[in-house]
């Protein structure tokens, strides 16, 4: 499937070339329908509206304000690219994208012209009225990434390391699972959450943990709008410093866990997958599945 375009936008280059300078900030573009997240290597998941499966797309070519090109993989293969000129009224945006899908029984072909065209060309339209809309005033709200919560049949799993602390048997579990103390952002009160621990650093005495359930998270949330105020690790307890991982140190945590655990490595993916946190086929290797979870690290103050 290939589309062509060309549109007058009333804004300047900079402002145009903005919305396409990385994977990111697409979702400005056509509005947000999940968190975007990192695969590494300039490679980045960008959720679709009413498609289970993100687009995997890297930025090729960059020259600020004048053209950007990408490419996709994975489920949807293809290029694609702008350029950006001035204009009368502001700035011409010509270009294309090229994106195909896996010939499946010889139906590849059938399957892009009959459901996916029309709708790559929505994505594209709803683009050009969003911007087009932002030269006359404040941009669309953009949706919220779901909240993911976990279903009955896991909650008794996650439940467990917190059944230990609240019994004062955490020391049971060793450096494993960690007990965070912090305070409820909008309820102020004192919150505590067993969280396990993915890397221990002897060297720093520092903890790495992932938000299992996303940046929606509600301990997330509250440790970034105001940090943690207590960390208890079996009988020991400190009063932490935290920081947040930046996405190429949590792949490096991601495969460090991966390579000490593999039981729970390969079973992070289909976990996942049934609990709603990925979908089925978006993810083959859990060190990228992990790695795109948003990752804090603790030690002592």
């Amino acid at each position: 499937m290939h589309h062509e375009f060309r549109e007058d936008i009333p804004l300047p280059p900079a402002e145009v070339y903005a919305y396409f300078r990385t994977p990111r900030d697409w979702t400005r573009l056509y509005g947000s329908f999940g968190e975007v997240r990192g695969r590494g290597g300039g490679w980045y998941a960008v959720p679709l509206k009413r498609s289970p499966i993100p687009l995997v797309a890297r930025i090729t070519v960059t020259d600020p304000d004048r053209r950007v090109a990408w490419a996709f993989r994975g489920m949807w293969k293809g290029r694609g690219e702008v350029n950006l000129e001035p204009s009368a009224t502001g700035t011409l945006v010509t270009g294309f994208e090229t994106i195909t899908i896996p010939r499946v029984f010889g139906l590849g072909s059938l399957i892009e012209r009959r459901f996916l065209q029309s709708q790559f060309r929505g994505i594209w339209d709803s683009g050009w009225r969003r911007l087009r809309g932002t030269a006359e005033g404040p941009e669309e709200p953009a949706k919220a990434p779901r909240r993911l919560r976990p279903s009955p049949r896991f909650k008794a799993f996650f439940d467990a390391p917190r059944w230990f602390y609240g019994h004062g048997l955490g020391w049971m579990l060793g450096k494993r699972f960690m007990a965070l103390s912090h305070t409820g952002r909008r309820s102020g009160l004192e919150r505590t959450t067993v969280l396990e621990v993915a890397v221990y650093h002897k060297d720093t005495r520092e903890m790495v943990v992932a938000s299992a359930f996303g940046p929606k998270a509600d301990w997330y949330l509250n440790i970034k709008a105001k940090p943690a105020h207590r960390v208890q690790v079996g009988r020991r307890e400190f009063i932490p410093e935290q920081r947040l991982l930046e996405p190429e140190e949590a792949r490096s945590v991601a495969k460090e866990f991966c390579r000490k655990h593999r039981v729970e490595a390969r079973a992070a993916i289909p976990m996942f997958v049934a609990m709603g946190g990925a979908e089925k086929g978006e993810f083959t290797d859990p060190v990228d599945l992990l790695a795109s979870l948003p990752m804090v690290a603790f030690r002592p103050a």
